[in-house]
């Protein structure tokens, strides 16, 4: 079932690896994409394929599967340990307690970049 959530999730999947990978590289796997899968069917897994093509150097099965395998997202907390140090930290976003039972498969951790 595809609902505002889903556009909403999918629209900043994509706008995240755009800056991951970079903006030549994102053009090109999404204009590689559009040509080869033009009239027919595609997967989510299609589309990894053609970031993964254009940037071998980052493990995109890996960093698309923990948004898309796993509910809800993370929150990230920043701490200033000192004037040169921080401590980044995540937990799994969750509405109730009644969530937590349900453990997803990379026991709610997410790759996160940070700039």
């Amino acid at each position: 079932m595809f609902d505002e959530i889903t556009y909403q999730r999918g629209g900043n999947l994509f706008r995240m690896f755009y800056h991951i990978v970079g903006a030549e590289s994102f053009r090109a796997a999404v204009h590689n994409y559009l040509i080869e899968k033009a009239y027919g069917t595609a997967t989510m897994s299609d589309m990894t394929q053609y970031l993964q093509d254009a940037t071998p150097e980052y493990d995109i099965k890996s960093l698309i599967e923990r948004y898309t395998l796993q509910k809800n997202f993370p929150v990230v907390h920043v701490r200033m340990l000192n004037r040169t140090h921080v401590l980044v930290t995540q937990e799994r976003f969750l509405f109730t307690n009644k969530e937590a039972v349900n453990v997803a498969p990379y026991n709610c951790t997410w790759h996160i970049p940070c700039t």
